[in-house]
């Protein structure tokens, strides 16, 4: 599962704020339906409060019922979609409606548990940010030539 955080393309699809909002909203809908809830809930509690073991049942529900819709936005139809999607609408919530919204969603998707090592993960696979040297490390210069 953690194959995620190997893959070399380091492309994030990104959202603007419209897109987040519809894309959330319709995500929403898809895991607010009785029969994917059931599913949901099913996997919950055969999971029996095992992070990891909910993960591996709750991600290739997520990827059936999800896909569909953020294929239609750029995301890949895999669970690098998933957390891409999920890390693009964090950018926007600070609009109420799409923190409302993704708050709902997540609570129908993720225990507490799950919740935490997913923003762990989403963390490592965010872009970082360069470093203000440049790179070039504390020293600021050149590396000295070796002759």
């Amino acid at each position: 599962f953690f194959s995620v955080l190997e893959q070399t393309d380091h492309t994030m699809t990104t959202l603007t704020l419209e897109q987040a909002r519809e894309t959330v909203t319709l995500c929403n809908e898809i895991v607010s339906k009785p029969d994917v809830l059931k599913k949901i809930d099913d996997a919950k509690a055969a999971a029996a409060g095992n992070p990891m073991m909910l993960m591996m049942t709750l991600m290739p529900l997520a990827i059936e019922h999800l896909s569909p819709t953020l294929t239609k936005f750029g995301f890949p139809a895999d669970q690098s979609g998933i957390m891409q999607f999920f890390n693009a609408v964090k950018v926007h919530e600070e609009d109420p409606e799409i923190k409302s919204l993704a708050d709902s969603m997540r609570e129908k998707l993720l225990s507490p548990e799950l919740s935490m090592l997913l923003q762990m993960m989403m963390q490592e696979m965010a872009p970082k940010a360069p470093a203000a040297d440049g790179g070039k490390g504390a020293g600021g210069g050149e590396a000295p030539a070796l002759d």
